[in-house]
């Protein structure tokens, strides 16, 4: 019986998580400023591993990665975890409420002399304005029931975006508490944050430590690294393109000193990762726009693509996923055809085992 296929996912739905998976780095970028409100000596960090104590209910002594991590003093400090994707559906939505239980804790990995904050943290988790009025009923009536405990401050911040009167996103604090009194307050009311002055006045992330779909990384390289490395190259008039060298290593650097997160310290983790930028690579050999030359270097053969590159490399990931469908049907029937003949000599052997012990009772 042949197996279901598995079900493909459109370039609509990539083109919608690469934008969510977009406007929550930001989201994340400004939250984290509002807390830190330009005092020079506070710190964040993209996910910090944190460690979790022998008291923790859900996971004790064990390190977390929150999506982002700020102190602002030895005595305050935040935990923030974003869920701009969440399911519709909240039936699994229990898995959220374990995850903020495992920052409710005396979390050790703070940027202090004991690596502990002098009084407890506040998680805060960042949800999509929607799903996080539907989140709070769900963790209230837990609560009340006694059926959920909270030891630390917890607040659920929803954000969205607008686009009028001027492109915004608007944070509002749905239920909970926050530390910082005037931002409780502001979130309270409801706070627009106009992405024109913030984008214009900062270099900021466009990646975090969760990995993006394969056609968000191929974009990115192809838009703000290959379309500057191109400059330096010749046209090639036999591969109609320029072809440029390009090591993984390399790009990763690239990608995390310009738009992710470079260690710095053994707390910190590095993004992108390789892995990505080597799938990315990977999905552009097979459209035709790179070529392997060994495990860590591509010749990259760029154009002026003037095409929606989303569904352009969205075609890279249908014909990988190809390529990786009939490779596994080609084991299986490798692996059938083995067994086939296992069982084959198999039964040659005890056949001719029978034979030669008729012959000795005969």
């Amino acid at each position: 019986m042949p197996m279901p296929k598995k079900k493909r996912l459109s370039v609509k739905i990539i083109k919608y998580e690469a934008e969510y998976y977009r406007t929550t780095i930001v989201a994340l970028c400004i939250f984290s400023d509002m807390l830190k409100q330009g005092n020079p000596l506070a710190q964040s960090s993209f996910g910090r591993k944190m460690t979790t104590s022998e008291n923790n209910i859900i996971s004790k002594n064990k390190d977390q990665t929150p999506d982002l991590v700020v102190q602002v003093s030895d005595s305050e400090g935040y935990v923030c975890e974003a869920k701009a994707t969440m399911s519709k559906n909240d039936n699994g939505w229990i898995d959220h409420v374990q995850q903020l239980q495992r920052y409710d804790d005396d979390l050790i990995g703070w940027w202090t002399n004991d690596q502990k904050l002098k009084n407890v943290s506040n998680t805060i988790l960042l949800v999509d304005y929607e799903k996080s009025i539907k989140f709070k009923n769900l963790v209230v009536n837990k609560i009340t029931k006694e059926e959920l405990v909270f030891n630390n401050p917890v607040g659920f911040v929803g954000f969205a975006q607008q686009s009028s009167p001027v492109e915004s996103l608007v944070f509002s604090l749905d239920w909970g508490n926050i530390y910082n009194k005037k931002i409780h307050t502001e979130l309270s009311e409801r706070k627009r944050v106009p992405l024109e002055d913030y984008i214009a006045t900062q270099d900021r992330k466009i990646f975090s430590d969760t990995q993006p779909p394969v056609e968000y990384v191929m974009e990115v390289l192809w838009t703000h690294l290959f379309n500057e490395m191109s400059i330096n190259v010749e046209y090639g008039l036999k591969v109609k393109s320029w072809p440029i060298p390009v090591n993984i290593n390399d790009l990763t650097k690239q990608l995390q000193r310009a738009y992710g997160q470079q260690s710095s310290g053994e707390r910190e983790v590095c993004f992108p990762q390789p892995k990505w930028i080597r799938n990315a690579l990977d999905h552009f050999e097979v459209i035709g726009l790179a070529k392997r030359v060994d495990i860590e270097n591509y010749i990259v053969y760029y154009k002026h693509l003037r095409c929606d590159l989303f569904e352009m490399f969205y075609s890279a990931r249908k014909k990988m996923e190809e390529k990786i469908e009939k490779k596994r049907q080609g084991d299986l029937f490798i692996s059938a055809h083995s067994i086939e003949k296992k069982m084959h000599r198999q039964l040659i052997e005890e056949k001719t085992s029978l034979s030669f012990s008729e012959q000795e009772s005969s």
